[in-house]
């Protein structure tokens, strides 16, 4: 199935909502923490998820691949260090932050805005952003969208 989309670069998801509210956009990609209430009050559906299995807070929405497209995506968030910190800090940074992720409150905060949870220590995460990069430059070179 061939689908004919324009893309349309708004700069802010809330620049993206509004359009979508005023309904000079048909639909927008966003995350799930800046839909949840639009959502909750019926103003906005949402099409898919683009995680590899169904979303536990919206088990009727199918994903991306479900509905054909090989898309696979997770927003994420890392925590940075300069090139130059001793590597003991940054064990005992790494060791403060997955402690944090374990808990009750870090969980709660993170299911109040739909948002699945998955620590990474730095070895993994420089993997998987690695590989997020190139799916997303094979995606948007699929679809004719990077510059050259």
């Amino acid at each position: 199935m061939k689908t004919k989309l324009k893309l349309v670069s708004l700069g802010t998801s809330g620049a993206a909502v509004t359009n979508l509210l005023g309904g000079h956009v048909s639909s927008i990609v966003s995350n799930p923490a800046e839909m949840i209430d639009l959502l909750k009050i019926g103003k906005i559906r949402l099409l898919c998820v683009f995680t590899d299995q169904r979303s536990p807070e919206f088990p009727d929405v199918p994903t991306a691949k479900e509905l054909g497209y090989n898309l696979v995506f997770y927003s994420f968030r890392g925590v940075v260090m300069a090139k130059n910190v001793p590597d003991n800090a940054v064990q005992y940074w790494e060791g403060i932050f997955r402690k944090a992720c374990e808990t009750d409150q870090w969980k709660k905060s993170l299911k109040d805005l739909s948002i699945q949870p998955l620590f990474m220590d730095r070895k993994q995460f420089a993997a998987y952003y690695v590989e997020q990069y190139n799916t997303a430059k094979e995606n948007l070179g699929e679809m004719n969208l990077l510059k050259k």
